[in-house]
């Protein structure tokens, strides 16, 4: 099976805490990522409820990598596990059967500083499952329009948020009502 790769480069007005904190926020999450009812993590476990025209269910992951480092002595890249680390620049999540013939997903998103805002890259890797990897083409071709449609939607809920202020999301998304205990609490019993 072959994977697939994508890449996406582009350019947000907010600066990247303010950025960081939204993109790790997981109540604001259903509010710029079609699809997507709840996410709940505990640690670095992860479960994503995808309610909607993509079917109830949840999407099981866990966040790889959530910010980077530098060595003291080497300078050299080391990966922390925790949203919470310093300084804030990259999120790496993988998923497990994110979608129909997909057998995992990684995304990658990493986050630069420039004088107006931020710069960030957002790199996909997806395994097809078996019977995918024979519609690989249009698998590759569905995750494009995903990543276009996540990142018009982040921008849009960043942009809504007021993201100059530098303040915690206000509640669920005025079209998303279906609170996230609720389902974590039924997915339990």
């Amino acid at each position: 099976m072959a994977n697939f790769e994508l890449s996406a480069t582009g350019h947000l007005s907010a600066n990247p805490a303010q950025v960081w904190a939204h993109l790790v926020d997981q109540d604001a999450t259903p509010c710029w990522l079609e699809g997507v009812s709840s996410v709940v993590m505990d640690g670095d476990q992860l479960m994503v409820h995808l309610g909607g025209d993509l079917g109830p269910g949840w999407i099981t992951g866990e966040v790889v990598s959530a910010s980077v480092t530098r060595d003291a002595l080497t300078g050299e890249v080391v990966p922390q596990p925790s949203l919470r680390a310093e300084p804030r620049e990259r999120l790496e999540l993988r998923l497990e059967a994110p979608a129909a013939n997909l057998a995992e997903a990684r995304v990658e998103i990493v986050l630069h500083e420039d004088e107006a805002g931020t710069i960030y890259e957002l790199n996909v890797t997806g395994l097809p499952s078996l019977f995918g990897s024979l519609m690989t083409p249009l698998l590759r071709l569905r995750t494009e329009v995903a990543m276009a449609r996540a990142v018009r939607g982040f921008r849009a809920s960043l942009d809504a948020r007021g993201h100059r202020k530098a303040r915690p999301f206000d509640g669920p998304c005025p079209e998303r009502a279906e609170p996230r205990l609720e389902i974590a609490a039924a997915v339990a019993g």
